[in-house]
């Protein structure tokens, strides 16, 4: 979602600042990518035309090199679905985004009782404080799509990050399960 495909990836991977050097002539800098899709502030990762839903919903905002994110995303644990909605600050880097894990705040809220998990949201904030930095790069796609990266703080691409293809929109879309 990088806004999150930087958020979408926020569950995926971790950079360091040597690592966030872009290598791919696909390489699009995110300022260039939301040039490009004037008005159109979400990052949705994986979007269905079919169900007009994402798999990851973002957004990101650039000040010089800080940045601000927040992504949210659907997934299912134990037979229940919680909304989790990550968000902090960053930095702008190489036209990557970059995260660090521990000084991102998460929330987890039950969809269908609409309480609050702190249990869920304190044990995805454990793994993001492991992942600790982590950068996204968004590569030229099709159309006006994107496909997000993320690398590891080896400078390894994560599997679980690669390939998730970005669409920005001007309005907010629908969340489907993420996993």
């Amino acid at each position: 979602m990088i806004r999150f495909a930087p958020l979408a990836a926020l569950f995926l991977a971790a950079c360091t600042a040597p690592v966030a050097v872009p290598t791919d002539p696909n390489f699009v800098p995110y300022l260039q990518a939301q040039a490009e899709n004037p008005g159109k502030p979400y990052e949705c990762l994986g979007y269905d035309p079919a169900t007009d839903t994402c798999r990851s919903l973002g957004r990101t905002t650039v000040n010089g090199t800080q940045i601000m994110a927040t992504g949210s995303v659907l997934n299912s644990f134990g037979g229940d679905t919680f909304r989790v909605t990550t968000s902090g600050p960053g930095t702008y880097e190489n036209g990557f985004v970059c995260l660090n894990g521990r000084d991102l705040s998460i929330s987890a809220r039950d969809e269908r009782t609409g309480r609050d998990a702190p249990f869920l949201a304190a044990q995805l904030s454990k793994t993001l404080e492991k992942v600790g930095k982590f950068c996204s790069g968004l590569y030229r796609h099709t159309g006006n799509t994107y496909r997000a990266e993320t690398v590891l703080v080896n400078g390894t691409p994560n599997p679980a990050g690669q390939g998730n293809i970005v669409t920005m929109f001007a309005k907010p879309k629908k969340l489907r399960p993420f996993f």
